[in-house]
């Protein structure tokens, strides 16, 4: 969610993409291009769907060759040939089981191969019901005053998107294909069945038969008679308003393959209005952002977002640590401002680290506190308006510190992190008279959160999922999924194994220039519900009172306490509290420490200053252990000095007065004792025999060694 390689890993991963596309891809004409788009984002299996353009240089007589990428590699799938002005078109037969298809087409000009983009379609057994008004098929139809630059907008004529009757010999419409089609999703559903519930089942062939049921009674026709005329399509319900498009020829809506800024100027969208569904699934399509969003701080196109398809997006504003913080201060007002001029619905988020500590007082302490950093961002936007959405807590650090191997050495307990949690989600509900989301994967709901029955009241605040690598537009996947089979068990798990959610996070950083993003790079949502249950979310408007907004520049007091030492080859510790004038913790701001004097009053030397190493730890809010090596002997002052880059916080010092000894040095009075091993090794001599026997005389050789015996 708020993530970005590290640099060194970004120019590398860039530079193996660049090798790689420079291999593989066909080179391009100079000033050549094709613009694709497809008629629908999802289709009914086996049923036909469009795909249209342009050509750039406009000619006519061009061959297109369509190709589907299958097992690895592109596949050539059929031709078109096109019309005046470069226009083309050609139908698409979806495949007859359930796919996700990646499209495109080529054309060879002057040699060389031009290659348009590539657009996808997701091929599914059924296509769930929406808000939107439907055909009798089931598909969703474009309401009534939408702007044909939205993803799946059917051109004028095509009858794309919408499922319609094969046509027989005579030309007369026909039932037969859409039983057939039917009957086969029905046995899709239940070859499926060992991995969804009994009750996921029957829902899914339920909607399939009345689906069925639909088409025969407006498609089939008596024995011997003309067909009547399909009924006429209901009332749409009314659009929510969108910026007047610069009226253009071609026919048919297309994807550029450059950067196109409109500045048309949008108007806002009637809270009560519409909301247009264009994500997978047919759900309402949404985003997260933060500042990565702004490489180069760059700003984000949010009407070039709305045409995606995009109708609402979360955006980072808060930070439990400064620099992600101080981070976030610079796009959140500005982007939810363009954001909502262009019709897209906002929400903030705030990420979460937890505290390092155990103490329940000092847990709860530093949850109100981080929930003052968000309600301070809500407050200095005039807090919430009617397309705001409510603010989202991200949680998904669970880890205090790490070996080097990366490792965790130290964790939050499952315990601890919901007092967190439910503190942070309750002060923020009694502050803004909202409830807040929960942002988190569902790995961390599972193991970190307590699902325990008497901490049951979390499934009461609305569920961000965070679930990638599932194909949403197929009815039988949720987030939350386990595979091959099984369910992650949360606090918002139901009976049936699927989570209670409100919006899926089912893609990490897709690139797609079409949302406007410099660089491309995206997280794209799902919401779960209809449009009236999103308009819901952003009833109630918030107006701060004054002590929701952070102060400036407010007074603060440092206190030092727990000082630890002993020896120079030890390090000095201690622990550091700062408060604010109302006696609780700060929200922002950290500390340091510097060496002043010696007990005389003499200063201490550049070197000795340049020696002295410092790490500070954060606790909890206000709270830091700080650890000092590289200190001389001898009896000294210091100083610990608070400050806040966000100038939320005045500055404050306090002093620290301490004694290191040198390290005092042993003798070594071991005292070895030797024992004698001598060993003879070699005997000479000459003599002369007596009568009595023999004498003589001789040298000796000692090669003995002494072993020492260490004294007790």
């Amino acid at each position: 969610m708020d993530r970005a390689l590290p640099r060194r890993w970004t120019v590398a991963v860039a530079a193996v993409v660049a090798l790689v596309t420079g291999l593989a891809a066909p080179a391009q004409a100079a000033g050549a291009g094709i613009r694709i788009a497809a008629s629908t984002s999802a289709v009914l299996v086996g049923h036909t769907f469009t795909l249209s353009g342009t050509l750039t240089p406009a000619s006519a007589g061009v061959t297109l060759t369509r190709q589907v990428y299958r097992h690895s590699a592109w596949q050539t799938t059929g031709t078109a040939v096109t019309q005046g002005a470069g226009a083309w078109r050609m139908l698409v037969t979806a495949p007859s089981t359930p796919e996700h298809l990646r499209l495109r087409v080529y054309a060879t000009l002057g040699g060389v191969r031009v290659i348009s983009p590539e657009v996808r379609v997701d091929a599914v057994a059924s296509l769930p019901a929406t808000d939107g008004a439907t055909d009798g098929a089931g598909a969703t139809a474009a309401p009534s005053g939408s702007p044909t630059s939205d993803p799946s907008s059917p051109a004028a004529g095509d009858g794309s998107g919408v499922v319609t009757p094969a046509a027989s010999a005579s030309g007369k419409g026909s039932g037969t294909v859409e039983t057939a089609a039917f009957a086969a999703a029905g046995s899709a559903e239940l070859a499926k069945a060992t991995y969804i519930t009994s009750a996921q089942l029957a829902s899914n062939i339920a909607r399939l038969r009345a689906r069925m049921t639909a088409l025969t009674k407006q498609f089939a026709k008596p024995a011997g008679k003309p067909a009547t005329k399909p009924p006429a399509k209901p009332t749409q319900p009314k659009a929510d308003p969108t910026p007047t498009p610069t009226p253009t020829p071609t026919p048919t809506p297309v994807t550029d393959t450059t950067t196109v800024v409109d500045t048309t100027t949008p108007t806002t969208p009637n809270p009560n209005g519409y909301i247009s569904a264009y994500g997978p699934g047919k759900r309402i399509l949404g985003a997260d952002i933060s500042m990565y969003q702004h490489p180069g701080n760059q700003p984000i196109n949010f009407t070039q977002m709305y045409k995606g398809g995009v109708r609402f997006v979360f955006i980072k504003a808060s930070d439990g640590r400064d620099t992600g913080h101080n981070g976030a201060a610079t796009w959140y007002a500005q982007d939810r401002a363009a954001a909502q001029a262009a019709g897209i619905y906002t929400g903030f988020y705030h990420y979460a680290y937890f505290p390092d500590t155990t103490n329940k007082a000092a847990i709860i302490a530093d949850a109100q506190a981080q929930a003052a950093k968000a309600i301070g961002r809500l407050a200095a936007v005039g807090g919430y308006n009617a397309m705001d959405l409510p603010y989202a807590l991200d949680v998904e650090e669970w880890c205090f510190a790490t070996n080097d191997n990366g490792s965790c050495m130290r964790r939050v307990s499952t315990a601890n992190a919901t007092l967190w949690v439910k503190t942070w989600l309750a002060t923020m509900t009694q502050r803004t008279g909202r409830q807040p989301f929960v942002y988190s994967s569902a790995w961390f709901l599972e193991n970190i959160l307590d699902r325990d029955a008497t901490l049951g009241q979390l499934r009461t605040y609305p569920l961000w999922i965070a679930h990638a690598g599932l194909k949403p537009a197929d009815p039988t996947n949720f987030p939350g999924m386990k595979q091959p089979f099984g369910c992650f068990i949360t606090a918002w798990t139901l009976a049936n194994c699927q989570p209670q959610w409100s919006v899926w996070q089912y893609t990490i950083a897709t690139n797609d220039a079409k949302f406007g993003i410099p660089g491309g790079h995206l997280d794209l949502d799902l919401f779960s519900g209809t449009s009236a249950d999103l308009h819901a979310l952003t009833t109630g408007v918030w107006q701060p009172a004054p002590g929701d907004f952070l102060p400036v520049n407010e007074s603060t007091t440092a206190v030092v306490s727990n000082l630890a030492y002993s020896i120079t080859s030890l390090p000095l510790t201690f622990t550091v509290d700062v408060s604010r004038i109302t006696g609780g913790p700060v929200v922002s701001g950290t500390v340091g420490f510097q060496l002043l004097t010696d007990a005389t009053g003499v200063p201490a030397t550049a070197a000795q200053q340049a020696a002295v190493r410092v790490k500070v730890n954060r606790i909890a809010s206000g709270t830091w252990t700080v650890s000092v090596t590289g200190l001389p002997a001898g009896t000294w002052i210091g100083q610990v000095r608070f400050s806040d880059s966000s100038g939320v916080h005045a500055p404050s010092t306090a002093p620290v007065l301490f004694t290191l000894a040198a390290p005092v040095t042993i003798p070594d009075t071991t005292t070895a004792t030797t024992t004698d091993t001598t060993t003879v090794t070699t005997v000479t001599g000459t003599g002369t025999t007596g009568t009595t026997g023999t004498t003589g005389t001789g040298t000796a050789t000692d090669t003995s060694t002494a072993t020492p015996s260490p004294t007790p």
